[in-house]
């Protein structure tokens, strides 16, 4: 049976596309790009709007009201988060993220997310 070719929708402006083109590049895993442009909000179209995890998380990009106890939840979490990371990832002789010696999608991922802080 045919396998049907991997199809990657995003915006090459968006760092998670490319860290995904990126590492099916370095593994040589063919896909199809088909361009979802997100300054043109096309992601918000009926079309893609269903399947688009951010739809829920963009409030106040959206004119939406932040809820601060939230914000200050997320931030303990982030703040935590990063602090287990920093405390294994790359550290003298570790491994990357999922523990190869290689990196994976995940590391290529972290590292582009965290450069943009």
């Amino acid at each position: 049976m045919a396998t049907e070719q991997l199809k990657i929708y995003g915006d090459r402006k968006s760092q998670p596309t490319r860290a995904i083109m990126l590492f099916c590049k370095l593994n040589g895993i063919e896909f199809e790009e088909i361009t979802v442009e997100l300054f043109d909000q096309e992601h918000l179209t009926p079309q893609f709007e269903v399947g688009y995890l951010l739809n829920t998380i963009l409030a106040p990009a959206r004119g939406l009201t932040m809820n601060p106890h939230s914000a200050i939840e997320c931030e303990k979490i982030l703040s935590s988060a990063l602090s287990i990371l920093e405390s294994f990832w790359l550290k003298d002789s570790q491994k990357f993220l999922l523990g190869y010696d290689q990196p994976t999608i995940a590391d290529l991922s972290a590292v582009c997310e965290l450069m943009q802080f």
